[in-house]
């Protein structure tokens, strides 16, 4: 049998009692690991199941085009409100809608789209074309939408619907026909676009990109049609006029025809407009010439171009369906504030602002 010496044996003993309370004392360090590495795979090959949804009692039909895939990329919803075959702009149509669109597909989302049609005829011609304009591989969702009920009983004839008179009634629609497209596609989406089929382009094709990357709620782009730098008035920070004693007991007897006669919401002094911006007015565009990141606070956002994260609607905003500032229990309804301008009304008590990005720019037709 082999003896061990007992130096050796006592020598081990030793070490073996000292080594923890030396490792103990040591400074602590911190791991150094390596992170993995995500690969971005490819997504499964996949179909559109196509589905049609006919709803009776509120007259409308929904048809979706899904893959029903959930990968682990935030997602996009891109929405658009499309009246005719006319209402892309002069000599375009569904298909340049669309590349519109596509020019702010960026690769780190997915995205979904979703569009409510005015005209049965073209609600049929977009469905018809759906498996040739989209691949499923690159798109979630597509929902369709046609819903008469929205158009039926407005007040107002087509003719007259840039007159100061109808807006009240007109901007109602609006709000109706965006919060109605929204509340039936917006689903599992973080942030959405909205857009007015008739948008040419963008001048930067990582426009929705520097949205998302802000981190603000609301945003809209300065929207320019020809020489007009500025052609959204609604996306404004200010006072606005207020109405007299006289305009208010119309609204106190909710004489609501008589008021729309009277009275159209409109700007006070002090204002401000993106055209403030283009005109260099007080050298501010001067101080930020170039400056893609640069944004200003506004009141109210106009709709042209409307990017929101999607909790600002699961929270409770919406385009609001009547003019709520300066609303009372005994009126019907306010004097300002109505659809897209209404919008930051009710979402500011809840934490949210909305924001204006006056050197990204997307032209309309």
């Amino acid at each position: 049998m082999l003896k061990i010496p007992r130096l050796v044996l006592t020598a081990c003993v030793v070490i073996l009692v000292i080594l923890p309370f030396v490792f103990f004392a040591l400074p602590e360090r911190p791991l150094s690991i390596k992170p993995l590495k995500v690969v971005d795979t490819p997504r499964p090959v996949q179909n559109f199941k196509r589905v049609e949804f006919h709803d009776v009692y509120a007259n409308f039909t929904k048809i979706t085009y899904d893959t029903h895939y959930s990968g682990p990329k935030p997602s996009v919803l891109f929405l658009s409100s499309i009246g005719g075959s006319g209402s892309y702009g002069k000599d375009r149509n569904f298909e340049d809608l669309m590349n519109t669109l596509e020019s702010q597909r960026q690769p780190d989302y997915d995205y979904s789209y979703a569009f409510l049609f005015a005209s049965h005829e073209e609600f049929r011609n977009v469905d018809s074309r759906i498996n040739r304009l989209m691949q499923p591989h690159m798109v979630n969702k597509v929902t369709l939408i046609y819903a008469p009920f929205l158009e039926k009983d407005l007040g107002f004839t087509r003719d007259e619907r840039h007159r100061s008179y109808v807006q009240r009634k007109r901007r109602r629609n609006i709000a109706r026909s965006r919060n109605f497209l929204l509340y039936n596609s917006l689903e599992d989406h973080e942030y959405t676009l909205f857009i007015d089929a008739d948008v040419v382009d963008f001048a930067y094709n990582n426009t929705l990109e520097k949205f998302i990357k802000s981190d603000l709620d609301i945003i809209v782009p300065r929207i320019s049609v020809g020489d007009i730098t500025d052609y959204d008035k609604n996306s404004w920070r200010g006072p606005r006029a207020k109405p007299n004693d006289d305009d208010l007991r119309f609204m106190d007897e909710n004489k609501w025809d008589e008021w729309d006669q009277k009275w159209t919401p409109h700007d006070d002094h002090n204002m401000w407009h993106f055209n403030h911006f283009a005109e260099n007015k007080n050298g501010e565009k001067d101080s930020h010439e170039g400056d893609l990141d640069y944004y200003v606070p506004l009141d109210s956002v106009g709709g042209a171009v409307l990017y929101a994260k999607a909790d600002v609607y699961r929270k409770g905003a919406m385009f609001t369906t009547s003019y709520v500032v300066g609303t009372e229990w005994t009126r019907h309804e306010g004097y300002d504030g109505i659809e897209t301008e209404g919008l930051c009304y009710v979402a500011r008590p809840m934490g949210f602002k909305c924001w204006g990005f006056p050197n990204l720019v997307a032209h309309h037709s």
